[in-house]
């Protein structure tokens, strides 16, 4: 048996003549084929339809419907699909190969029969089908994986649109531009207004391209905004992001990063950079007064004991604008297999004399560096303009779906030794908790500024003693930050205790927050005296929880801090 005998369906043999319908029956079995037969071109017709053949012998001349119309009719019923249809006649061979093809046949077969030519011609149409039918099968099987390409792209789409939201970015301080080179890729891009008033942005690029570098984005970003809006500083959210890569990631997959945080006045900048391009401070005259480079591993690479979370600090002058970006960016390459490299970024600025031309004027010139060449890799950039005010946006609503609580009376108390004072951040959690106990959504940024004040100063100032007049510049400010570092990772006694309670009152409540430290405590009109004369980078905490508080006192030697704040 041949190959082409192998095919399932029969082959048709349509004849009036029963000595030709016989012989080609023959001839066909003889080779291992299956074969049905019809009279006429109306019995051809009903036998394509039940029996839907394989390949067509089909008569030319026959009574009540010769083979060209039956073909035409089989044709039209068959729609997409190939049916051969070998034409059989005693005519002209030229002359009827024109009507066949005309009519829609394949192939002619001349009277009487050829069974060597027979044999050569069944098998050339139906390898000729069999290969028509593995492409249509391909191309179908294609099409259902495209479909399912587009809508797993378009459910992709949705979730990291979702979770990698820009955020806060629509402050006017802030330009950016979020260029993928597919909807899955690396690049993140976040921020976040924390409780402080301030901002925190997160930019940053996943291992490779495409899904492995666009899964990392999921954990990223919940952790980041879950943090973020608490109030969490850098280096919490750092270790928190990097515990968790290390627990999902297998070890050849990492995320770079950048993290960096501008307070409420735009003006104290806090930078981690752990594989990412340098971070920019571009001032007057397009000069680059500070890169920041990356002094730190990506995050999900190494134990947690090794993520190194110190971060740079700077303090931005008037007209200063923030540049962090992708290595998109400096990665771009020209047609000669140049690449743009920072010395290119940090040229244009000095050519360009415009700020406002600063954001848009890098991404011609990227663009016209790259000439005709398509971006090879994911372009993310991010603008934003220092020592400027962002915006407070309205309190925070309660969500749909959360009722407020009862108020209710309740005491809390927290002491915290060197060791947890080192490691941790309390202020996030103990909103967190006056939130989830009491349902104050609407007042968590005041609620936290009136904490973080108080705990800052009993840290600084109670136990580690720094002064605060150091800050009356930026060298001092620098120093200051240094020395808090320094005698925070060599305390090695004294404690920080915090005691909150709340009150009914009426149709809201008052809070009662104590902040305690075991320091020596220190001179309060002496303190009330040089908030009078502010000039630095200093003092105004206190100032800010007395406008926040009802009332702020500080009993004895000052070690001790009472505030007392009330809410409807």
């Amino acid at each position: 048996m041949t190959d082409s005998a192998e095919w399932s369906a029969p082959i048709l043999v349509v004849d009036d003549d029963d000595n030709n319908r016989e012989l080609l029956k023959s001839l066909l079995e003889n080779e291992g084929y299956e074969v049905i037969l019809a009279v006429d071109g109306f019995e051809a017709v009903e036998k394509y339809q039940t029996a839907q053949p394989s390949l067509i012998l089909m008569d030319v001349v026959m009574p009540r419907m010769d083979g060209m119309e039956a073909t035409r009719r089989i044709r039209q019923l068959a729609g997409d699909q190939i049916v051969p249809v070998i034409f059989l006649s005693f005519l002209d061979q030229e002359e009827a190969l024109a009507k066949c093809i005309e009519a829609g046949g394949d192939d002619f077969l001349p009277k009487p029969y050829n069974r060597v030519i027979l044999k050569a011609k069944v098998e050339a149409l139906l390898r000729l089908r069999r290969l028509h039918d593995t492409v249509s099968l391909q191309r179908d099987e294609l099409m259902i994986h495209r479909e399912r390409l587009e809508h797993e792209h378009e459910v992709a789409e949705r979730i990291f649109g979702g979770v990698a939201h820009p955020g806060s970015l629509d402050q006017k301080q802030i330009r950016y531009l979020l260029h993928p080179t597919s909807i899955l890729n690396g690049d993140l891009l976040l921020a976040a207004r924390q409780p402080d008033g301030g901002m925190l942005f997160l930019i940053g690029d996943g291992t490779g391209h495409g899904l492995p570098a666009a899964v990392t984005a999921l954990p990223v970003a919940e952790t980041f905004y879950a943090m973020a809006v608490k109030g969490f500083p850098i280096e919490e959210i750092l270790r928190e992001i990097h515990q968790k890569l290390r627990a999902i990631l297998p070890e050849d997959l990492f995320f770079a990063a950048c993290l960096f945080h501008l307070d409420r006045e735009g003006r104290f900048l806090r930078v981690w950079n752990g594989g990412m391009p340098n971070l920019l401070i571009v001032g007057e005259g397009g000069v680059v007064r500070q890169q920041i480079e990356s002094k730190h591993l990506p995050l999900g690479i190494g134990a947690k004991r090794q993520l190194d979370t110190a971060v740079d600090t700077e303090i931005m002058q008037a007209g200063e604008r923030i540049y962090a970006f992708s290595d998109g960016v400096i990665e771009t390459e020209n047609g000669h297999g140049e690449r743009y490299g920072i010395d290119r970024v940090t040229a244009y600025f000095r050519a360009q004399s415009d700020p406002e031309r600063w954001f848009e004027g890098l991404m011609e010139d990227l663009k016209r560096f790259r000439q005709a060449l398509p971006p090879r890799d994911d372009t993310t950039l991010i603008e934003v303009s220092g020592a400027r005010p962002f915006s407070a946006d309205a309190p925070l609503a309660m969500p749909l779906g959360v009722q407020r609580l009862q108020p209710l009376q309740w005491h809390v108390e927290l002491e915290l030794t060197p060791p947890t004072l080192r490691e941790t951040q309390p202020v996030p959690h103990l909103v967190q908790a006056l939130i989830d106990m009491q349902g104050l959504r609407a007042h968590r940024e005041r609620l936290y500024t009136v904490l973080a004040e108080l705990y800052s100063n009993a840290l600084e100032h109670g136990l580690l003693e720094l002064d605060s007049q150091l800050k009356t510049c930026p060298e001092g400010f620098h120093a200051y930050y240094r020395q808090r570092e320094e005698r925070l990772s060599q305390l090695r006694s004294g404690s920080v205790r915090i005691v909150i309670g709340h009150r009914p009152n009426g149709t809201g409540g008052q809070i009662e927050v104590i902040v305690e430290d075991s320091g020596s405590g220190f001179d309060l009109q002496q303190v009330e005296h040089e908030m009078g004369q502010i000039k630095g980078y200093y003092g105004r905490g206190i100032l800010l929880v007395r406008g926040l508080c009802k009332e702020l006192r500080y009993p004895g030697n000052g070690s001790r801090a009472e505030a007392y704040y009330e809410w409807s």
